[in-house]
């Protein structure tokens, strides 16, 4: 009784490791980095070389201190809009209020987030422009190409 406990135990560990190695392998194969290290910056600084990185940090780091409290801000929206929708009864004229402060919310996050990137991109040299401009036009994974610097 005792070895056929063993067994399947040995079966149940076989079986899992099988699995984990698929797993490995299988993630393995997609090519690719299996963790971006530049993943905390922006798209439009992560194809800079570390130096030009480490050079620019102050513009990205002002970025981010800039744009976090807008983005909460907007998740905020958010929860507003889903509450608007859901209320009960409906009030069209609040959820045009929402929407109006969201659209407002949306705007300055996008004036603020441009502005960071003008300024980004004015401490770059002419290679490194080109460089980025030629970044921005490539697909993403998802198969669509930057259209501006605003992606996060």
């Amino acid at each position: 009784m005792k070895s056929k406990w063993v067994a399947l135990l040995l079966l149940v560990s076989l079986a899992l490791n099988f699995a984990l190695v698929g797993y490995l392998i299988g993630k393995e194969s997609r090519g690719g980095p299996r963790f971006d290290p530049t993943r905390d910056y922006p798209r439009w600084a992560r194809g800079l070389p570390d130096e030009r990185r480490d050079a620019l940090r102050p513009i990205i780091r002002e970025h981010f201190r800039g744009t976090r409290p807008q983005y909460r801000a907007l998740r905020n929206h958010h929860d507003a809009l889903r509450q608007a929708i859901t209320a009960n009864p409906f009030d069209a004229a609040s959820l045009e209020t929402v929407l109006s402060n969201m659209r407002d919310a949306h705007q300055k996050a996008q004036q603020s987030s441009h502005a960071s990137f003008v300024e980004f991109v004015r401490n770059l040299s002419v290679a490194e422009r080109e460089k980025l401009a030629a970044d921005l036009a490539r697909p993403r994974r998802s198969g669509r190409p930057h259209t501006d610097g605003n992606r996060q």
